[in-house]
């Protein structure tokens, strides 16, 4: 017995690992319940401040990944506060949390303060001699989302071709993290009119996003939209739809029919509905799920 528990260990890291193994899944509500046991269990065990900070970063995603983005911002940031006193200030859990609590504050609409603290964590990839590094391309790809929503998309098109060439050099063709930079990318392209552009690095990303996460993942149900979005700036009312509905399938599947990005895909199925003029389907639609408020995409 004395053996099996040492195996198991802690219960909060047992917590925690199970938390980490639903946020890689895409079962962002059961790794939130995770993450909570797990901060709690951890201070009271009296665990090291460094692993709960650790686990209060899993929670801001999880947070973050449920569109819970105060939640989120306060997660990160009593993460944050344990590794400055924990480590110097260029320590690259520093910088990791940097670039998680820059994502939340993009997503609330306060770019510059995201800005600075983007800024911050590639001055910290930087001192470090993190060129062509993990760290530099998730940071690169995420000021190129920003940049675009304020509105410097020329800007936003070069760091994000950076970030996919980085991903590529590190990681080979079929890694989810590169499926991520060609969506991203593919993203920016749309934005700027360039359609075939985009909807080739779409297309790429899908298929390895399919292959490596499995066709019902959250991740692919967003793929699935954009890709529509695509095809309806392309006047390809049919293919619209088809992926459309499609991602609205394992959207509402994966996450519950009241997350965010659900209704979002629903609206954008709904208005593809109504332009071709099936007016009761986009009513029958909008009446299942809501108008979302207006948020920018998340990217990573």
């Amino acid at each position: 017995m004395l053996a099996t528990a040492c195996v198991l260990g802690p219960r909060w890291e047992r917590a925690d690992s199970r938390g980490l193994e639903a946020l890689d899944r895409g079962r962002y509500a059961e790794a939130q319940r995770l993450f909570e046991d797990a901060v709690n269990d951890a201070q009271s065990a009296g665990a090291p401040s460094v692993r709960v900070a650790d686990i209060l970063n899993s929670l801001g995603t999880a947070h973050r990944k449920l569109a819970e983005y105060d939640k989120a911002r306060a997660a990160y940031e009593r993460a944050l506060e344990i590794f400055e006193i924990e480590f110097s200030s260029d320590h690259p859990k520093v910088g990791t949390t940097l670039n998680n609590l820059a994502i939340v504050y993009s997503m609330l609409d306060k770019g510059p303060r995201a800005e600075a603290l983007y800024k911050r964590a590639l001055a910290i990839a930087e001192k470090r001699g993190e060129e062509g590094s993990p760290e530099q391309a998730t940071l690169l790809s995420n000021m190129a989302a920003l940049y675009e929503d304020l509105g410097r998309g020329d800007e936003a098109e070069r760091l994000a071709e950076r970030a996919l060439i980085t991903r590529l050099n590190l990681f080979g063709p079929e890694h989810t993290r590169v499926a991520t930079s060609m969506n991203n990318l593919a993203m920016l392209y749309q934005a700027h009119g360039k359609y075939v552009q985009a909807e080739e690095l779409n297309q790429q990303a899908l298929a390895i996003y399919e292959r490596t996460l499995g066709p019902d993942h959250p991740d692919v149900a967003m793929l699935l939209n954009n890709l529509a979005a695509i095809y309806d700036s392309r006047g390809y009312e049919d293919e619209a739809l088809l992926m459309y509905r499609r991602a609205l399938d394992v959207a509402e599947r994966t996450m519950g029919s009241q997350h965010p990005r659900v209704r979002t895909i629903a609206e954008n199925l709904a208005a593809v509905l109504e332009g071709s003029g099936r007016k009761g389907e986009a009513t029958e639609l909008r009446e299942r799920f809501p108008r979302p408020p207006a948020a920018p995409a998340e990217l990573e």
